[in-house]
């Protein structure tokens, strides 16, 4: 019986400072806590009310000890209207899921080079938002990142990317300029649907899917589907009411689906493979044509 006591006891003691250490800190304004390595802090807001040009800063210090600020928390500054522009320490390398989200005010965001992970809708429906320079370090970047940021005009995404997220850029109705690297292997569904000002995109040679509704909707006036391309998503291209054309590379008709381009579009294919095109029970709901060296 004594030694149960004593071992309650211990633990206990041992209890006590993870206690502490999930408590809340506010400094300045900003909520901090600490992370369970016990040796970082994410950072989060406090209340709504921030606004004008937010500063997170690299580190603080919490009775005495000093935590670099490594994480932006989920929903951290989500629907902070009056905020116009961020900047994001050098320490910080995850934005967690929905931190900015609703910023209906944001019109620029310093990300740090070192960042690694953008969580799913980060930056969605910051309408204001204009331009972002995406670090060559991030590794993910999660569905509707940036969803809805209607005032985006440019977007490169770095070399470190595989893929762009289902709904990545969705409803980026500014969005003209696009530059996808070679790394890029898949389109998301969604990726960027509605982006109606986008009439010129750069598929890489190692894109081998283009997910369900990825360009529905834009400007597109030409799409050229490269030659290791394996998977058109349902309605992939619908909705591209300027679409002229479609010129495919792949010498093996990729599985198709349902509507991936409006109707009346001619497709054009390597004149060994009009037969497989034409008999395809997707692709061949559309006129086939060979296409010319």
């Amino acid at each position: 019986m004594l030694k149960k006591k004593l071992l309650n006891l211990i633990l206990m003691l041992v209890a006590v400072p993870q206690l502490a250490s999930a408590a809340t800190i506010v400094i300045d304004g900003l909520c901090y806590d600490i992370n369970p390595d016990n040796k970082t802090v994410r950072v989060s807001k406090e209340d709504a009310s921030l606004s004008g040009v937010l500063r997170i800063p690299e580190s603080v210090t919490i009775d005495g000890v000093t935590y670099p600020v490594t994480m932006v928390a989920m929903n951290a500054f989500a629907r902070c209207a009056e905020l116009t522009s961020v900047a994001i320490p050098a320490s910080v390398t995850t934005i967690k899921p929905h931190a900015f989200e609703g910023c209906a005010a944001l019109t620029s965001i310093t990300l740090p080079e070192g960042l690694k992970e953008i969580g799913n809708g980060a930056f969605e429906d910051c309408a204001a938002l204009k331009a972002v320079a995406l670090p060559d370090a991030l590794k993910e970047m999660g569905a509707n990142a940036f969803k809805g940021c209607a005032g985006l005009a440019t977007v490169n995404l770095p070399a470190s990317l595989n893929g762009v997220s289902d709904g990545a850029f969705e409803g980026c109705a500014g969005l003209v300029s696009l530059t996808l690297p070679a790394t890029v292997r898949e389109i998301g569904a969604g990726a960027f649907k509605g982006c109606v000002g986008l009439t010129v995109v750069e598929l890489p040679a190692k894109v081998r899917v283009v997910g369900g509704g990825a360009f529905a909707g834009t400007g597109l006036t030409e799409v050229l589907l490269p030659e290791k391309v394996k998977r058109v998503g349902e309605r992939a291209f619908d909705g591209c009411e300027v679409l002229e054309s479609v010129r495919c590379e792949a010498l093996t008709p990729p599985q198709g689906d349902d509507r991936m381009f409006p109707r009346g579009i001619t497709i054009y294919v390597d004149p060994i493979s009009v037969d497989d095109y034409y008999h395809d029970s997707y692709w061949g709901d559309y006129q086939i044509k060979p296409f010319k060296e």
